[in-house]
Order: C-alpha cells, then structure tokens, then sequence
C-alpha cells in the first residue's frame, strides 16, 4: 500500500513539473506598451508636430497683434478719458468691452483650430499604429495589447505578457 501511495505521490510531482514548464514555454498571451512613446517614435510625429506648432506660431502672432491692438485703444481711452463727454466715455467704454469679448473668442477658436489641426495631422499616424499593432498581435497570437500610459495598468506580469514597443521598429 505504501509503495502505491508512493507511486501515486511521485507520479503527482511529476505531472506538476511537466505542467510548470508547459506554461513556461507558453507564448504571451498579452502584449503591452506606452502608445504615447509609440506614437512618438514613429517617424512622421516628429513632422505633424512641426506643423501644429508653426501653426500655433502663426495664431500667436496674429493673437499678439489682436491685443497690441486692444492695448493702443485702451491707453487712448485712459488718456482721454477726463476731457471725454459722459455719452463719448460710455460709448468708448462699450466699444473696449466688445472687443474685449471678441479677442477672447477669437483666442478660444484659434486654440480649437490648433486642436483640430493636431487631430487631423496625427490621425494617419495613429491609424498606422494602430495597423502596425494589429499586425503584430495577429501574428504573435497575442489575445490583447495593453496600454501601460498614465498609470492605467499599476501592476503587470511581464513574464506572462509581450513589450510590442521593440517590434514596432522592425
């Protein structure tokens, strides 16, 4: 009976240390990475963001000029005020606030048209990626791709998963 019981022990042992290294010679299941570190090594980030931010010059140049404009016309406000009639100083007054209101609207519809101009010019770029990833998992076998951004995943396996980002540059 004792050599049974023992047999049976030994067999056990076995079949757990053939199942441990079947699992260790699994393939990832997961794949992850930074997709903002990807997106940005990819070669045409680099362009899109030159041209957002030449755009972005040129809308802080041109928002410059709208309040040296603005500046000029309230010192001449300021300057006069004293000597204005109560109809001049209040019709003045009016015609500052306006544009004040509209230089802020202006500053908010050049800051959305920067935002749309950088979606636009890095949406081909994501697609890329995001071709390049699904490529990648469809040819590891890999069930999902995690992204590690912004503290989103706080603990991973590395040894259970795949890091893409070093296949991404092949």
């Amino acid at each position: 009976m004792k050599k049974l019981l023992m047999a049976l022990v030994l067999i056990l042992c076995a079949t757990t240390v053939a199942a441990q290294d079947a699992t260790a010679e699994q393939k990832p299941c997961f794949g992850y990475l930074s997709y903002t570190a990807a997106l940005q090594a990819m070669p045409e980030y680099a362009a899109a963001m030159d041209s957002v931010a030449r755009f972005q010059a040129a809308c802080d140049t041109e928002m410059a000029r709208v309040e040296r404009e603005f500046n000029v016309k309230y010192e001449a406000f300021l300057d006069g005020q004293k000597d204005f009639p109560r109809t001049i100083l209040l019709k003045r007054q009016q015609e500052l606030q306006q544009m004040l209101e509209q230089n802020v609207a202006f500053r908010q519809q050049l800051q959305q048209e920067v935002k749309k101009t950088e979606t636009a010019l890095l949406a081909p770029i994501r697609e890329k990626l995001q071709q390049q990833l699904a490529e990648i998992g469809a040819s590891h076998e890999l069930m999902f791709i995690l992204n590690t951004d912004a503290d989103q995943l706080p603990w991973l396996n590395t040894q259970q998963g795949l890091n893409v980002m070093p296949l991404l540059a092949q």
